[in-house]
């Protein structure tokens, strides 16, 4: 999980955006939103944004409208001409009327306090373009000031432009990607002003913000130069390009401006065939504006016109446009042909069942009118004789029936085949399991195209809309496991290879893995969006618990970090040369700075990927070899009574990366080994590896351990005959180590599966931590929080405070209390305009017996890690009703404050201790501001109580992206039982 703790920056200023889905406005929404404005669209096909850009429904700071009347006052607005929209199949006159329509409506209905910027073609030369500048002139004039600036745009050229052929550039480039012969329809002298879309939305976004507007039309374009040159540098790059102009000879018109600004990125040719390969790739989506699929154009303008006597905006509806399909794909739908043919052979065979009904009375009825016995009938009376109309309906509805029912179990044999899909793939059962969703994804595909056709009928048609979601959404879930197979398949491959001692080509590895999983992350981004737009709505408001259990914010997360990670596995694993590690195992059962004290290490070795060496040592087999002596620190040499500093306490500092490099210099010291990196790991991750094998046999003990007997047995075997200075308590650490390493290089690949899954859950709650001394690696490995280093949160944002705190403890007393050892938290926060106090309430239970004496009394020595700025009023400590205040040292180490003492705490006892402290960055209430707080859990600890409450101004508007319970105006608090990861809160007003 990425933990980058800078905080963004956050602008008050609104922006009203007035257009539809086309990529010069979704340019703009990226490079608004990227500089923290707030934006609204206005917009009648807003489906477009939500299938197309999906990833901007992240953003809170985004919202969709239609234009209406409204009170709400915004910074600026910024009006895109429809010029830039898809028109395809459009009448003009519609067009018209409906950019008339939308300008009017601006003006009319959205306030801005600061300046409205409109957004029009500095060259036009068609009708439909002449048509539009003169809507723009006539409405624009009308309230001509220095409050609206016109923004003429030159020749815009770059991914998800529609390519139409309304600006002659744009025909040119769409001539390069179908390879067409092109008719150009205006002379070659003319001028073109050729634009990056990108850069010409940065400068328009920059411009909102600069003081020097006194214009009222402007021009922002790339260098102008003629047609005919441009034509020619085309030609030279791409010598199969075909043109000719026509003897239509138009007109060009274009803008007056006031002020010429030249953006500095020009369109070279290097980007223009990226152009030219990204529609190449994309143009069956919708970027050609002949197979863009049109939106539901049905309503404009939430049925808006402008009613000019009493200037109201009323109804109005438009139908000149076909209305879209729901999803932006093209789905096989039934045969017509197909159809007609069946409904023609069941017509012949129905036709014939009439004439043998009709034969039948004709023959019932001559041969009643023979008078014939009583007790003979030739005939008997049947029981049931239908109609020829009851036949027939009965026939339809079974078809309707069939017709609907087929797709629809369909449909729900796809989603239990999701689920029987994903037991299999837990299992190991990859093959099996790809069965399974291959399976799935072709019920679901059938479902979707019959479901999708079936939306399409009148009156019924919006009944079909939400299963073909739901179908959807089957389909692209079992693309995204068929995806995810593969690469769990390839990451197994590697694992497997590497401690069996093969050489791997761990480049291609990469590569494939990277794109792998940078695949399924987008996937399940867009995947996410659906999800969200359909759980709201009947009936999946009652499937939403389970939609919110599947997690994809977290899942994604989880895509993210395995696509960094394998992007590194290449240096880690020895591509140019061996690489040595120096693996510490750390007992949290006794406590230390890190995770635990350090009872054995292992040395390990990649060459090319292959495991080359794994040798597992004692720590006391380093530490009886150093030479000279090595002053400890103080806590070590008062509470430890230890006169000399060795690796076995190396890891004092809790900043890893510290720790890490003492441990180095204590093993090159004592055993003359270098290393390139230091992994450490503790016994909740031993024994989560225990658990994906269900149990391991330790020979030379003769113990079976289990997750359920884990730590009882590794508590006898490291107390069984103790005395200090003895290996015990290392041996047994030492044989479990070598003996789950053995398991390890034999597992099969549902243990394989579970062991992936076990790893990444520890690394995020620091139970593994990694030091690389590659510091381009080492900073990825640190933004995804697998570091182990303390980093400081900071605030980019002027009126913005992050704050933090961390709680370390270290056992000093010679034993392995920190099992008996329960924790609960209480962290309260003030936030006022003068000041900022907090208190940290720790409550301690040692649930030993009495009988254990020494062995199961705790002794540590417990800091807390804060921000330098900040003053310690008080440290407190006794029972739960009597505290009293106790001496505490205060020190500066790396950049940050550490308030320790020592804490002693026998069996069967509870005491609490309190910290409280102020001051530090204060925050203006008064102006937008931010306030963050992180807690940092000390790494070896499993989890424990939090409690977390914080207190603003009672007349205070506050907001939070964090599950908080409001207690009171202006009062927060927020509860977990067992935090097992690091917290982080932010709090904005």
């Amino acid at each position: 999980m990425e933990k980058d703790f800078e905080a963004g920056k956050i602008d008050k200023k609104r922006v009203a955006l007035v257009s539809e889905y086309n990529g010069l406005s979704i340019s703009l929404v990226e490079k608004l939103l990227a500089n923290f404005f707030r934006v609204t669209v206005f917009c009648v096909k807003r489906e477009l944004w939500f299938n197309n850009a999906p990833y901007l429904k992240n953003s809170r700071f985004l919202s969709f409208d239609y234009l209406e009347k409204r009170d709400e006052v915004f910074d600026y607005s910024i009006f895109v001409s429809a010029f830039f929209d898809n028109l395809y199949q459009e009448k003009e006159k519609d067009v018209i009327l409906k950019e008339d329509l939308r300008i009017k409506s601006l003006l009319s209905s959205i306030k801005v306090k600061e300046k409205r910027f409109f957004l029009l073609p500095y060259f036009v030369f068609d009708s439909l373009g002449k048509s539009l500048t003169r809507v723009y002139e006539q409405n624009i004039k009308q309230g001509s000031s220095f409050e609206n600036l016109v923004i003429y745009l030159g020749n815009l050229i770059g991914p998800r432009i529609i390519l139409n052929k309304r600006d002659e550039l744009l025909m040119i480039l769409k001539s390069l990607v179908e390879s067409k012969t092109l008719e150009i329809p205006i002379a070659p002298s003319c001028e073109v002003r050729p634009s990056r879309a990108g850069s010409v939305s940065r400068k328009i976004v920059s411009l909102l913000s600069s003081n020097d507007l006194n214009y009222f039309r402007i021009v922002v374009s790339g260098r102008p130069m003629a047609l005919k040159e441009w034509i020619g540098e085309v030609q030279n790059e791409f010598q199969n390009f075909e043109y000719s102009f026509s003897s239509k000879g138009l007109k060009k018109v274009n803008g007056v401006f006031d002020k010429e600004i030249l953006i500095d990125e020009t369109v070279d040719f290097k980007f223009l065939k990226q152009t030219i390969n990204w529609f190449k790739n994309n143009k069956d989506i919708f970027y050609l504006e002949e197979l863009y699929l049109s939106g539901d154009s049905s309503v404009y303008l939430k049925n808006q016109v402008l009613d000019k006597k009493k200037d109201v905006v009323s109804l109005k509806i438009f139908k000149n446009f076909r209305p879209r399909k729901f999803l932006d794909f093209h789905f096989p739908i039934l045969n017509f042909g197909k159809i007609r043919t069946f409904f023609s052979q069941r017509k012949t065979r129905l036709g014939e069942k009439i004439k043998e009904i009709l034969s039948e009375k004709i023959e019932n009825r001559a041969l009643s009118k023979l008078k014939l016995p009583d007790k003979a009938p030739l005939f008997k009376k049947k029981e049931f004789n239908l109609s020829f109309m009851q036949k027939y309906i009965i026939f339809s509805l079974s078809a309707i029936l069939t017709l609907l029912l087929v797709p629809t179990i369909s449909l729900f044999l796809s989603m239990a085949s999701v689920y029987f899909g994903q037991r299999l793939l837990k299992n190991g059962s990859f093959s099996y399991a790809k069965y399974a969703f291959s399976f799935e994804r072709k019920l679901a595909d059938f479902s979707l195209s019959q479901f999708y056709f079936y939306s399409d009928t009148p009156f019924i048609g919006r009944l079909f809309v939400v299963p073909a979601k739901l179908a959807n959404i089957s389909s692209q879930t079992s693309e995204i496991a068929l995806l995810a197979i593969d690469g769990t398949q390839k990451t197994l491959s590697l694992v497997e290879k590497s401690f069996n001692g093969q050489e791997i080509p761990l480049n291609s590895y990469s590569q494939d893995l990277t794109l792998t999983f940078d695949s399924i992350y987008q996937k399940a981004s867009f995947l996410e969006a659906q999800l969200r737009d359909i759980k709201d709505s009947w009936p999946f408001t009652y499937l939403s618990p389970y939609i919110d259990k599947i997690d994809l914010p977290h899942r994604r997360e989880e895509i993210q970090a395995a696509k960094v990670a394998f992007s590194l596995i290449g240096k880690v694993l020895g591509e140019d040369r061996e690489k040595i590690y120096l693996l510490l195992l750390q007992n949290n059962m006794e406590l230390r700075p890190t995770g635990g004290f350090i009872g054995s290490f292992a040395i390990v070795g990649f060459n090319k990927g292959a495991m080359t060496k794994f040798e597992v040592y004692d720590v006391y087999d380093a530490d009886g070899q150093l030479k000279g002596y090595v002053e400890p620190p103080w806590q070590l040499k008062e509470y430890l009574n230890q006169p000399a500093w060795y690796l076995r306490d190396s890891n004092w500092d809790p900043d890893f990366s510290k720790s890490a490099q003492r441990a180095e210099w204590f093993l090159d010291k004592s055993m003359n080994i270098q290393v390139d990196g230091v992994v450490a790991i503790d016994l909740n991750f031993a024994r989560d590896l225990v658990g994906a094998f269900e149990s391991v046999y330790v020979a030379d003990f003769d113990k079976r351990i289990d997750p359920k007997n884990f730590y009882e047995v590794v508590q006898y075997e490291a107390e069984k005959n103790f005395f200090p200075g003895s290996k015990q308590k290392g041996n047994f650490l030492l044989a479990l180590s070598r003996t789950i390493f053995n398991d390890f290089k034999s597992a099969d690949k549902r243990q394989m599966v579970q062991i992936l899954e076990t790893s990444y859950q520890n690394l995020n709650k620091r139970h593994i931590q990694v030091f690389l001394h590659e510091a381009r690696l080492q900073e990825k490995i640190d933004n995804l929080g697998w570091g182990g280093a303390i980093r400081e949160p900071v605030c980019s944002l002027e009126n913005c405070l992050s704050d933090w705190a961390s709680l370390i403890e270290a056992n000093l007393g010679v034993n392995k209390a920190n099992y008996f050892i329960d924790r609960d938290l209480k962290l309260n926060v003030d936030v006022n305009q003068e000041t900022i106090k907090r208190s940290l309430e720790i409550s301690f239970t040692n649930k030993a017996q009495t009988f254990m004496g020494d062995k199961g009394k705790y002794k540590a020595y417990v800091r807390l890690l804060l921000p330098i700025g900040v003053e310690v009023n008080k440290v407190a400590l006794g029972d739960q009703n009597n505290l009293d205040t106790v001496d505490f040292k205060e020190e500066f180490v790396g950049g940050r404050k550490e308030v320790g003492f020592l804490l002693e705490l026998g069996p069967l006892e509870s005491k609490k201790v309190v910290f409280e402290w102020s001051g530090g960055k204060a925050v203006d209430l008064s102006k937008n501001g931010e306030y963050r707080f992180y807690l940092r859990k000390q790494a070896g600890i499993d989890s424990f109580s939090f409690s977390f409450e914080v207190n603003f101004p009672s007349n205070f508007v506050v907001g939070t992206d964090r599950l908080f319970h409001l207690t009171k105006r202006g009062s927060f608090t927020y509860n977990v039982q067992n935090l097992s990861e690091d917290f982080v809160s932010r709090f904005y007003w």
